[in-house]
Formats: C-alpha cells, structure tokens, sequence
C-alpha cells in the first residue's frame, strides 16, 4: 500500500474543527474550493483566528507548512500575513512562532472535509508589525489592518514529493486564497 501523504499535526489546541459561526465573519471568495477568513478576539487574551473553509464536494487535503520532525518547531507556514496602515498602504507583518529548523523536516498536512471549518489560532502577541515591535492587538487600536492568505503553490508540492513525503499532489488543495481585510470597528 503506498503512502499518499505524511500527517503530522501543529497542535490540537492551535489547530482543530471549527464551532466557530461562519457568519459571524467576512469571508474571501472561494479559490479551489477553499475561503479564508479572519476573526479577532482581546479577551480573554489576544487571539487570530484563520478560518479555512472546503466550499467543495470532496475532502482537501491542505499543506499548512513544515515542521522539524524531531523537535515539532514550525520552519515555515503556509500562512502569510499582509498589514495595511491606517491609510491603507501595505505594511509588514509576520508570525513570530515560525522559525528555522535543522534536521528533517515534514510537512503539516490537515484534512478539510466538505461544507467543515478548520482554524488556527494564534496568539495575538505573536503577530507583529513595523518592525516586529508591535503586536497585533496594538496594531488594530491604532487603525491598522491585518490580511491573512493561505499561499500552497503546485512547486511545494512537487518538492514534497521528490522527497517522498507526499505521492499524489493531485489529491491536495494549492492556489492562493486571501481573506479581507480586518480592521478594528470605527477604523474601516
């Protein structure tokens, strides 16, 4: 029996099925059968949640990243983040959990089954801005946005496959799906 892919899961309490409301939310439109959104929490303390979606009719399987097979640290993330000042120019922002690894390195591979929900959460103190000296929640008081995307381009794919983690790309969700803008209310 051939392997078709490698699962290897970031956490249960950072990745997990959704219960979250799926109208409670601005969503993108769908690209291959997924659509991301973006929700933001203060209490009980700073949270982004990345909602991914299968708009579809089959289960997606979606590479969220890499992992260091010995130590479980992220190396990469297929989550990117895209800040926009309170003018709406594009501003850096960036994950502070993901750094490099040495060693093997696997890829982190989660199931969406059809019409399901599956978010991230992140800490809200881990995505920084200007510099990588403001947070996010400080970011958003001071009228800022936040834009999350999920970037899995076939060339990934094809990598983990001449690595033998992954043997039938055709299975896996790619493309590149970006969520609208987040901005903090009285600063849209």
């Amino acid at each position: 029996m051939s392997r078709v892919f490698s699962v290897s899961l970031l956490s249960a309490a950072i990745l997990a099925p959704s219960s979250f409301a799926a109208e409670s939310v601005s969503w993108s439109e769908p690209v291959n059968g997924i659509r991301i959104a973006i929700a933001y929490s203060a209490e009980p303390a700073p949270e982004l949640r990345v909602l991914l979606q299968n708009t579809g009719s089959i289960k997606l399987p979606v590479v969220l990243g890499e992992k260091g097979a010995i130590t479980g640290d992220a190396s990469s993330i297929n989550l990117k983040f895209h800040g926009s000042t309170p003018d709406g120019r594009p501003t850096d922002a960036m994950d502070a959990r993901v750094s490099g690894v040495n060693g093997v390195v696997l890829p982190v591979v989660i199931e969406i089954e059809p019409g399901a929900i599956h978010e991230v959460r992140i800490p809200g103190q881990k995505i920084l801005f200007l510099g990588w000296t403001i947070s996010l929640g400080i970011a958003l008081q001071r009228g800022y946005g936040i834009q999350v995307s999920l970037e899995v381009p076939q060339e990934l794919l094809q990598s983990w496959v001449r690595h033998q983690e992954l043997s039938d790309i055709s299975l896996f969700w790619s493309g590149r799906v970006l969520s609208p803008v987040l901005r903090q209310p009285g600063h849209e």
